[in-house]
């Protein structure tokens, strides 16, 4: 489903969808500048997911995903990488099923101007979270996210997120970079 509806700048609406054993959802819906509302995508296999990398990547009108609880990822090389970059209109964030199995979570919600809070993840697995939630100028508190021990870059992760009010307590012993 690589770029299934990328570029598709007037798509508005999307229904709802079941995808069997998708593998690869990177720039599904990349740059479709006038969706509004990300449709519920089930995903019916298991542990098969291997990048949602620019999945809603530049949709500015998108201001509202639902949970993806149902998103089982591979054991190795997964990503949620820029997942929801540049989505500047949206709030609330879903969840993310899974997500103790991601490894890359980089600029997973950049630039995402409204975001005003996200969702809690195990992030057992992650290493890369750089500029996860770079340039949020409205997020107020940060994810309480847990088992943050394996990120080794962290780098850029809350840069200008000018709101923020309080930061949880994360175990960052693994960090090696947060330039």
């Amino acid at each position: 489903t690589t770029g299934m509806y990328q570029n598709c700048y007037n798509l508005k609406t999307v229904p709802d969808m079941a995808l069997g054993t998708m593998t690869n959802a990177s720039s599904m819906f990349n740059s479709c500048y006038n969706l509004k509302v990300a449709p519920n995508l089930t995903i019916t296999g298991t542990n098969n997911m291997s990048t949602t990398a620019s999945m809603f990547s530049g949709c500015f009108s998108l201001t509202t995903v639902l949970a993806y609880s149902t998103f089982t990822w591979a054991a190795t090389g997964t990503t949620t990488g820029s997942m929801f970059l540049t989505c500047v209109s949206l709030q609330p964030a879903g969840a993310v099923g899974g997500m103790n199995r991601v490894i890359t979570t980089t600029s997973m919600y950049d630039s995402c101007y409204s975001l005003q809070s996200a969702p809690a993840y195990d992030l057992t697995a992650c290493t890369t979270a750089g500029s996860m939630y770079q340039f949020c100028y409205n997020l107020q508190v940060a994810p309480a996210h847990t088992n943050t021990n394996a990120i080794t870059n962290a780098a850029s992760m809350f840069n200008q997120c000018r709101s923020l009010e309080n930061i949880p307590a994360y175990n960052f012993t693994g960090l090696s970079s947060a330039a």
